[in-house]
Protein backbone atom coordinates (compact mmCIF):
# COMPACT_ATOMS: atom_id res chain seq x y z
CA UNK A 1 0.00 0.00 0.00
CA UNK A 2 0.95 3.30 -0.96
CA UNK A 3 0.36 6.69 0.44
CA UNK A 4 0.74 9.93 -0.93
CA UNK A 5 2.33 12.59 1.79
CA UNK A 6 1.59 15.83 1.44
CA UNK A 7 3.15 17.11 4.21
CA UNK A 8 5.31 16.98 6.98
CA UNK A 9 5.96 18.37 10.54
CA UNK A 10 8.97 17.45 12.76
CA UNK A 11 9.21 18.64 16.08
CA UNK A 12 12.50 19.83 17.55
CA UNK A 13 13.65 20.52 21.06
CA UNK A 14 13.87 24.16 22.25
CA UNK A 15 17.88 24.98 22.00
CA UNK A 16 17.92 22.35 19.15
CA UNK A 17 17.15 24.86 15.77
CA UNK A 18 18.82 23.49 12.89
CA UNK A 19 21.67 26.34 12.22
CA UNK A 20 20.16 27.60 9.17
CA UNK A 21 17.29 28.88 11.19
CA UNK A 22 19.59 30.62 13.58
CA UNK A 23 21.43 32.01 11.10
CA UNK A 24 18.83 33.77 9.10
CA UNK A 25 20.07 37.36 10.26
CA UNK A 26 23.55 36.65 9.57
CA UNK A 27 22.36 35.05 6.11
CA UNK A 28 20.32 38.40 4.91
CA UNK A 29 23.02 40.88 6.32
CA UNK A 30 25.67 38.69 4.05
CA UNK A 31 23.06 39.32 0.63
CA UNK A 32 23.37 42.65 1.54
CA UNK A 33 27.02 42.97 1.76
CA UNK A 34 27.43 40.83 -1.43
CA UNK A 35 24.93 42.75 -3.32
CA UNK A 36 27.35 46.23 -2.10
CA UNK A 37 30.37 44.79 -3.51
CA UNK A 38 31.14 47.12 -6.81
CA UNK A 39 30.89 45.51 -10.11
CA UNK A 40 33.37 44.69 -12.89
CA UNK A 41 33.16 46.78 -15.86
CA UNK A 42 30.29 45.72 -17.65
CA UNK A 43 28.40 44.29 -15.12
CA UNK A 44 25.24 45.30 -14.07
CA UNK A 45 24.30 43.90 -11.27
CA UNK A 46 25.64 41.03 -8.76
CA UNK A 47 23.50 38.24 -8.28
CA UNK A 48 22.51 35.79 -6.14
CA UNK A 49 21.76 31.95 -6.87
CA UNK A 50 17.68 32.21 -7.71
CA UNK A 51 17.42 35.84 -7.83
CA UNK A 52 16.96 35.66 -11.78
CA UNK A 53 15.42 32.72 -12.12
CA UNK A 54 12.70 34.47 -9.11
CA UNK A 55 12.48 37.88 -11.59
CA UNK A 56 12.12 35.85 -14.77
CA UNK A 57 9.20 33.48 -13.33
CA UNK A 58 7.72 37.28 -11.91
CA UNK A 59 8.11 38.88 -15.46
CA UNK A 60 6.25 35.55 -17.23
CA UNK A 61 3.67 35.25 -14.99
CA UNK A 62 2.90 39.17 -15.73
CA UNK A 63 4.03 39.34 -19.48
CA UNK A 64 3.56 35.41 -20.86
CA UNK A 65 5.73 33.40 -21.96
CA UNK A 66 8.18 34.44 -25.40
CA UNK A 67 8.08 32.41 -28.05
CA UNK A 68 10.64 32.14 -30.71
CA UNK A 69 9.55 32.57 -34.35
CA UNK A 70 9.79 28.60 -34.80
CA UNK A 71 7.70 27.63 -32.03
CA UNK A 72 5.24 30.47 -33.15
CA UNK A 73 5.07 29.40 -36.36
CA UNK A 74 4.95 25.58 -35.52
CA UNK A 75 1.90 26.24 -32.80
CA UNK A 76 0.24 28.44 -35.47
CA UNK A 77 0.54 25.45 -37.99
CA UNK A 78 -0.91 23.09 -35.06
CA UNK A 79 -3.93 25.16 -34.30
CA UNK A 80 -4.87 25.57 -38.04
CA UNK A 81 -4.54 21.89 -38.91
CA UNK A 82 -6.94 20.92 -35.91
CA UNK A 83 -9.22 23.87 -36.07
CA UNK A 84 -8.40 25.74 -32.97
CA UNK A 85 -8.21 29.33 -32.85
CA UNK A 86 -4.99 30.50 -32.22
CA UNK A 87 -6.11 33.67 -30.93
CA UNK A 88 -8.68 32.69 -28.37
CA UNK A 89 -6.36 29.65 -26.90
CA UNK A 90 -3.84 31.88 -25.91
CA UNK A 91 -4.14 32.07 -22.09
CA UNK A 92 -4.07 35.91 -20.99
CA UNK A 93 -5.07 35.44 -17.27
Amino acid sequence: MYMQIRSIAIGIPSGKEPPYLLDMATSVESIRQIKRVPTASGVAEILIPGELEQRNMTARKQDGIPLGQTAAEELAKLCSAYGVDLAQAICTS
